[in-house]
């Protein structure tokens, strides 16, 4: 199998956040080929070797300047009867929710402040 089949792989076990059962049985169905449990753990064991330690890891994301801009879209979610604001970063994941009682005023502008 090549290396970034594995690659995959353990992307997958990574995004899904599934046992490696699961994410053997993922794999040989997206990608038609069976793989055993074993294959992935010993992937992703030698593709984690690579990465760096956490006190390497960790000037660099510190150096990252705040984010001073954001996507904040509105829901009227079922189950409640509030508005909900809710923060979303570049790929459309939800950061952060915060139900307010209206979509202005001085709710809202608590929310933004945060």
């Amino acid at each position: 199998m090549s290396h970034r089949s594995s690659r995959v792989a353990c992307s997958l076990a990574v995004v899904c956040g599934v046992s490696l059962r699961h994410i053997a049985l993922i794999f040989s169905s997206l990608c038609l080929m069976p793989i055993t449990q074993a294959s992935i753990k010993r992937w992703s064991d030698a593709i984690g070797s690579n990465l760096s330690s956490q006190e390497e890891m960790l000037p660099p994301l510190l150096a990252i300047p705040p984010a001073t801009e954001c996507h904040i879209d509105g829901d009227y979610p079922r189950g409640t009867i509030n508005w909900v604001m809710v923060l979303k970063d570049e790929h459309d994941g939800i950061l952060l929710t915060h139900e307010a009682g209206a979509e202005q005023g001085a709710d809202a502008r608590q929310f933004l402040q945060k």
